[in-house]
């Protein structure tokens, strides 16, 4: 009998390898060999993206909710980035829609994709009016939290785009 090599079964972060042998009839029978991410490492991983999640959506409804009532200083901000009124409005919502999503783990990956091009739009705009690096670096800050996020929850990455045969 020939072993047809090591399979990896990937779910819920917990990658466990088989080694796949035939038996008498012919099927292929799967046992399992080793677990290098022991669950405590993986849950822990989870709990860590969690806090951040929250954190971050919590900054950002914060801002949103700035932005939708009106502040003096969120509108003079958009007047000086030459803005209609409408487009603040928008801003904040979006930034209140997907600091709420980014709470969710089921929407985590899209309200972070989501907050990652608000914040490119924001470093652009500070850049279109020549403020310095000083006024560029929250949002900065924010973009790289937000990818952070958004790669720990991506549904498509560690994931190989050819189908591996799963062990039975």
């Amino acid at each position: 009998m020939e072993n047809l090599g090591p399979y990896t079964h990937r779910k819920r972060e917990i990658s466990i390898n088989y080694v796949c042998v035939p038996n008498i009839r012919g099927h292929l029978r799967c046992t399992q060999r080793e677990r290098p991410v022991t669950y405590a490492r993986a849950k822990w991983k989870g709990n860590a993206v969690t806090v951040l999640a929250v954190l971050v959506g919590l900054a950002f409804i914060a801002s949103g909710a700035m932005k939708l009532s009106g502040v003096e200083e969120a509108v003079k901000r958009f007047q000086d980035f030459k803005y209609p009124l409408w487009f603040m409005y928008l801003t904040g919502a979006i930034e209140v829609g997907s600091g709420i999503a980014i709470m969710i783990r089921m929407l985590r990956f899209w309200g972070a994709s989501l907050l990652i091009c608000t914040m490119i739009g924001a470093i652009c705009s500070h850049a279109k009016i020549g403020e310095g690096a000083d006024e560029m670096i929250p949002p900065g800050v924010l973009l790289v939290l937000c990818a952070v996020v958004a790669w720990a929850a991506c549904p498509f990455c560690g994931k190989s785009v050819a189908a591996e045969p799963s062990p039975p």
